[in-house]
């Protein structure tokens, strides 16, 4: 079998904040011995089934540093945004050569760690067996424990309190369906570029002041309003309109209310919804939701449970699944 310079192999994984992670990085001897000294070599970068979190191994063939040059270093990083901290357990080897070593540390950000496998004068002796048919195989095995999200509700605008109650001075009406609402200008222009651009502009919307909205429901643009006009939305949305308030928010680029639904539909993921979850994500632009759902249904691969509607699952979506929870190797 041909190989390029290296290859790797993911392992699979459990849980929505625990996973397993592991992988078979193959190394091609002249990589390793080239004229032109090698500083440092990575693995392909694989995703955990912790939302956000990805993984990958790093090679120092003469060290990190000067006093360190004799030594072979192998290193596991981590690159999260979501979690506050992860509680780590791995095991990096090369089976071969009989050598291991292992570590358990706590990750606060994206960071690696690592040990020293051998030095540099044991990798190159052919007697030490590193190197099989011009190959050298490391081989990562650990946990992953994650604690907390980092990622939270945002907080509403805040120049908006006295303007909601001063009607006399919205210049704006939002037509859906024969109904009205009166909106500031400023307060659209501020909240959605999208109505920014419309509002100024030589567009109808422009010369009348009046924007009409076709293509969603008089519900769904009114809890909207009442977002960009601070009003606590909590006891306004569920699970039937929010998946559309969060369509709403990607159209007219609402950035605070896309987050806002994302970290409301985050929290609700169930076996009775993340498909539906998951293919709003794609519709609306939401990458964090979409994260979320994924590892929500990898983590449930191989169980006893129903998922309502799977078959009704976006192929963009299925993709993902199947090259996650299956070994595959890259050249």
């Amino acid at each position: 079998m041909h190989m390029s310079g290296h290859e790797e192999f993911p392992m699979l994984c459990f849980q929505a904040n625990e996973c397993l992670i592991g992988m078979k990085w193959r190394i091609k001897e002249e990589k390793l011995k080239s004229r032109k000294p090698v500083k440092s070599l990575k693995s392909k970068r694989f995703k955990a089934n912790i939302p956000g979190v990805k993984y990958y191994l790093k090679l120092h063939p003469n060290g990190r540093n000067e006093r360190d040059k004799n030594n072979v270093r192998v290193s596991c990083y981590l690159v999260f945004g979501m979690t506050k901290t992860i509680n780590a357990s791995f095991t990096i080897s090369v089976k071969s050569a009989s050598r291991n070593f292992k570590i358990s540390c706590i990750f606060e950000k994206s960071n690696g760690r690592g040990n020293v496998l051998c030095t540099h004068e044991e990798l190159v002796n052919p007697e030490n067996k590193f190197f099989v048919d011009g190959i050298l195989e490391v081989e990562l095995d650990g946990k992953l424990t994650s604690h907390g999200l980092k990622r939270k509700a945002p907080e509403s605008l805040s120049l908006a309190q006295l303007l909601l109650e001063s009607d006399e001075d919205k210049d704006i009406t939002i037509v859906v369906k024969n109904q009205e609402i009166k909106v500031h200008k400023l307060v659209l222009c501020v909240c959605s570029s999208v109505f920014r651009a419309e509002l100024n502009s030589d567009f109808k919307e422009a010369k009348e002041n009046k924007i009409e909205i076709t293509d969603f429901l008089f519900e769904i643009v009114q809890i909207a309003i009442d977002f960009f006009y601070e009003k606590d939305i909590k006891e306004q949305i569920n699970e039937k309109n929010s998946t559309e308030l969060l369509r709403f928010s990607d159209k007219y680029n609402v950035k605070l209310l896309h987050d806002f639904m994302q970290t409301y539909l985050i929290e609700k993921l169930c076996e009775c919804n993340v498909v539906e979850f998951a293919n709003s994500s794609i519709i609306s632009n939401a990458q964090d939701l979409r994260e979320y759902s994924i590892c929500f249904l990898l983590n449930l691969a191989g169980k006893s449970i129903t998922i309502d509607g799977i078959e009704e699952l976006e192929e963009e979506i299925k993709k993902e699944l199947f090259q996650r929870s299956f070994l595959s190797a890259s050249k």
